[in-house]
């Protein structure tokens, strides 16, 4: 007997061919009826045999299109059927919006395949796509997902495209970036004041040539411009640093293929599947010990950041040039990266020589993501291109509409919608006013696709956010989540943590509930009452120059150094002698006496150590100190050991880390090296995990904070509490860092703060 079914699916259904997926399905089961993109997901209506419409449920969940994630399959019954075939319907336009926008995605085997072959029309063409690769999330300006809606609108399709367009056997079936060189995009190379020098294939050929002669071009690809330069070029690697003003700070490379990057790369089969996945992240790789590459590419780092080709503009020259490159965002320092031609001229006509851009348009700007393998696992330092949006699923909210502001340093806001949690790409620094405008003008356009108004917003604590005083504009009821409630509850939301857990959060500063500032925190959380206790924390000591502090480390040595003579660790002399090593000035040492702000950072512990060490005095980017003692630890094995010293204050546990300063100074003195020294205090950092983590009783031990992107650190955490028969568990899908801040603050708008502990 017919019967007729509506079957709703949700979740990244559109954009990754699921309608002639469905088509091709139904037509062999002999179902008539339709399927349509809507604003919450696809919708199918069928008519026919019961069984056969189950079969076609079955075998869509049981082989979905590459790239697509079901988040929900709704059926409900259907009457007044009157089909006569199955067929496409167009989009429909009502309602609010659910559904899920798809990342961009890195060129597909086949069209690769197409792009090099002489005999295609679309050879060497720089914008061939299908419905398996090719942009999406940079070019969407509405949904439901469809041309009209994207910056392909402006480019209409010649016939031959039309056809495939149309045909639902066709691998661009309702590809909605589908062009040709006939009909679509065209690339333009020019000269650094804008005029024209070459265009289409030829601009191609010119700019590898320039890049052979040690030029610097900056490239319009999928989520804006990279600066780019010979890789294997020392002096254009100095002089795009000197430029850009980025002294130490490791760049990216580009390599044609894999096969080009493992012969720079000692690469993990764990690794190569995140570089050859259709996401094409930066992945962090151990260079080989016989490495051609010049040590300014990434100066004093074990690692290069590696990404592969994932556009068809990025293969075309790459495969002209032969060689790896150097690909680094398109921008000035901390400001957005650029995403048009005119914006490009503007900012980094003082960098590039050359211009290799398009005209297709960029709707939202996004960064190159980073991922690095630790314990087997990813984990991953930015969230963005072939990753944002991110999207997960929490049923235990409250279903309502919530905008979560996120950090400031790291920037990304947070969107719940009923119970999916939508994650932005990364945006950066919104000290910067540039970084601010993007952060409230991409706010507003994912609030436009998903229409229904907001019912509240949460921020962090700290007043002197930038995001804090944003979310007050809304004029809707604000909540505030403390800084590292969120990081923990960010980990708990990704595992589906329940029960009780023991978080340890570690990280540069955060306020805590106490007004002070916070970073070296012991979190205990019971997820079912949705209490927290501060079960301790690093000791705090004097924090000297406040936003100074992140980048002197001198400024935190110096409230180490005072602590430990105040408490008769160290005498007078070597006190006295450690200022002058660090060039403490006299007014720097007058200020211990009148600043009263203590922290319990573990992040300026870092950085302070670093300094006392004489290993990095001056941070040139975030985390250079702490990423400079982990370099100095790579063998993780020292004979030189620090006492984990603990004191019990009523209900919290203290980590006192004086003690150990003032065993490293001891240490330094009698010429014990600084690796040794530095694999020390990694160690006296794990072991101090350990044993207030078996102190705690929980089980559940969470690891977060941008201080856990250290790897000797985590790894050896997690293998310590593995040792202790604990459970670890720390950001892989998330950055730890403050990217990942939003999913918590969502998570943690109903937790309180309780003076006794969770037990």
């Amino acid at each position: 007997m017919e019967t007729g079914h509506e079957i709703i699916i949700k979740g990244i259904v559109q954009g990754v061919g699921f309608r002639p997926l469905v088509y091709q399905l139904a037509k062999k089961l002999n179902l008539k009826g339709s399927v349509q993109n809507n604003q919450q997901g696809v919708v199918i209506q069928v008519q026919g045999d019961k069984n056969k419409a189950q079969q076609l449920i079955s075998q869509i969940l049981n082989n979905p299109p590459p790239n697509s994630i079901i988040s929900s399959v709704e059926t409900f019954p259907l009457t007044n059927m009157s089909f006569q075939d199955f067929s496409i319907s167009h989009s429909q336009e009502t309602g609010h919006a659910t559904t899920l926008i798809l990342s961009d995605l890195a060129t597909c085997q086949a069209c690769t395949a197409e792009l090099f072959d002489n005999k295609n029309r679309r050879y060497l063409y720089p914008f061939i796509n299908c419905t398996h690769c090719g942009p999406r999330f940079s070019i969407v300006k509405d949904l439901p997902y469809d041309r009209k809606k994207t910056s392909m609108a402006g480019f209409k399709m010649c016939s031959l495209c039309l056809s495939e367009y149309q045909n639902p056997l066709d691998r661009r079936f309702h590809a909605q970036p589908n062009c040709c060189p006939q009909c679509g995009p065209q690339v333009s190379l020019l000269c650094q004041k804008g005029s024209l020098i070459a265009e289409k294939t030829l601009a191609f050929e010119h700019a590898a040539t320039f890049l052979k002669a040690g030029k610097i071009i900056a490239i319009k690809g999928i989520g804006g411009f990279h600066l780019i330069c010979d890789a294997t070029n020392s002096d254009s690697i100095n002089r795009l640093r000197q430029l850009k003003k980025r002294t130490r700070k490791p760049l990216a490379l580009m390599c044609l293929d894999l096969n080009q990057a493992k012969s720079l790369c000692d690469i993990n089969p764990i690794e190569q599947n995140y570089l050859i996945s259709a996401a094409a992240p930066i992945v962090l790789c151990s260079k080989k010990m016989d490495c051609p590459l010049p040590n300014n590419l990434a100066p004093l780092n074990p690692d290069l950041g590696i990404m592969l080709a994932y556009s068809p503009l990025h293969l075309v020259l790459l495969k002209q040039f032969q060689g790896p490159i150097v690909a680094t965002s398109g921008n000035l320092s901390d400001e957005p990266i650029c995403i048009e031609f005119t914006e490009a001229i503007d900012h980094l006509s003082t960098i590039a020589d050359y211009f290799l851009t398009h005209n297709r348009p960029i709707v939202r700007p996004l960064e190159d993501s980073v991922v690095k393998v630790i314990y087997k696992r990813p984990q991953f330092l930015r969230l963005a291109r072939g990753y944002a949006p991110f999207f997960m699923k929490q049923d235990q909210l409250t279903p309502k509409k919530t905008l979560a502001m996120g950090g400031d340093l790291k920037s990304a806001y947070a969107l719940q919608i009923n119970s999916t949690v939508l994650m932005s790409q990364y945006l950066g620094d919104l000290s910067h006013t540039k970084t601010l405008e993007l952060f409230e003008d991409e706010i507003q356009k994912t609030l436009k696709l998903y229409q229904s108004p907001l019912d509240n917003v949460i921020s962090d604590l700290h007043p002197n956010y930038v995001s804090h005083q944003e979310a007050f504009r809304f004029k809707v009821p604000t909540h505030l989540v403390q800084h590292h409630l969120a990081h923990l509850l960010s980990v708990v939301a990704e595992h589906e943590l329940k029960g009780k857990v023991l978080g340890f959060i570690f990280d540069g500063t955060g306020m805590g509930i106490d007004n002070s500032i916070w970073g070296g925190e012991f979190l205990q959380v019971d997820l079912d009452k949705r209490h927290v206790f501060r079960f301790g924390h690093l000791l705090p000591f004097r924090l000297i120059g406040n936003n100074r502090a992140s980048t002197e480390g001198k400024l935190p040595a110096l409230g180490l150094l005072h602590s430990a003579l105040k408490r008769q660790f160290i005498s007078s002399s070597a006190y006295a002698q450690k200022l002058a090593d660090l060039n403490v000035t006299v007014n720097e040492t007058r200020l211990i006496n009148s600043e009263g702000l203590m922290t319990s950072s573990v992040g300026r512990l870092f950085d302070g150590l670093a300094a006392i060490m004489r290993v990095c005095e001056k941070s040139q980017f975030e985390g250079d100190a702490a990423m400079q003692l982990e370099f100095l630890s790579n063998s993780n094995f020292s004979n030189t050991k620090y006492q984990v010293d603990l004191i019990k204050s009523g209900h919290t546990t203290l980590l006192d880390p004086i003690p150990m300063i003032a065993s490293v100074i001891k240490d330094l003195n009698a010429n014990i090296g600084v690796e040794n020294c530095s694999i020390a205090f990694h160690q006296w950092l794990i072991e101090a995990i350990s044993l207030i983590a078996q102190q705690s009783t929980m089980q559940q031990i969470v690891l977060s904070g941008g201080c856990f992107q250290n790897r000797i650190l985590l790894e050896g955490s997690i293998n310590r509490l593995n040792q202790a028969k604990l459970r670890p568990f720390w950001a892989q899908q998330l950055p730890p860092n403050d990217q990942g801040l939003g999913l918590g603050q969502i998570m943690g708008q109903e937790f309180t703060f309780k003076d006794l502990p969770c037990v």
